[in-house]
């Protein structure tokens, strides 16, 4: 019988952005006092696991989102570039607060093609980046269980169309199992 690995693709808790900018790999950007506590009821999610390997993005929210689980676990948090946010044209533009801003003709040549997309990072090299980090996430926790705590969360639909990999959400979790 094959073991299976589960890999959780966590998304950061929420994030201290009065401004309200489109933040994406900017630094500096760190839980609210409502995201620590998420943060803390995720380390208690995963207290009945066996939980081999936390990685995280480098960004702080990010690995702010990933210590207490980390603490509660006695692991180190191993960073991983791959699971960086998506890049993006749009960053450091204040869209929360008015996205009325992205209809504004200066935007309009970024537009010309939103399957690739061209205001951003292309979903392929998305898909690429992200099976890496997940291929070495595997290969760390063969068998058990590792978390990824990232800083996008988009990526389960664009996984589900990579190379043939199948990708099993599961509702009410948040996160996506790899299924070989």
């Amino acid at each position: 019988m094959t073991e299976l690995t589960v890999v959780h693709m966590v998304r950061h808790a929420e994030v201290d952005n009065p401004a309200g900018v489109l933040y994406g790999r900017r630094e500096g950007y760190h839980l609210t006092s409502l995201g620590r506590n998420m943060a803390g009821e995720l380390a208690g999610y995963f207290a009945g696991h066996d939980v081999r390997a936390i990685i995280s993005s480098p960004l702080e929210r990010a690995y702010e989102t990933a210590e207490p689980t980390a603490k509660q676990l006695g692991l180190p948090i191993l960073s991983d570039e791959r699971l960086i946010e998506a890049g993006n044209r749009f960053e450091g533009v204040n869209v929360n607060r008015n996205r009325m801003i992205l209809a504004h003709p200066r935007y309009w040549s970024w537009y010309r093609n939103p399957f690739t997309p061209s205001w951003g990072e292309p979903y392929t090299d998305i898909v690429d980046r992200f099976s890496g980090a997940i291929r070495h996430a595997l290969t760390l926790a063969e068998g058990e269980r590792q978390s990824s705590f990232r800083t996008s969360c988009r990526f389960g639909r664009c996984a589900a169309s990579s190379n043939g990999a199948r990708w099993r959400t599961i509702r009410g979790a948040g996160s996506a199992r790899y299924v070989r």
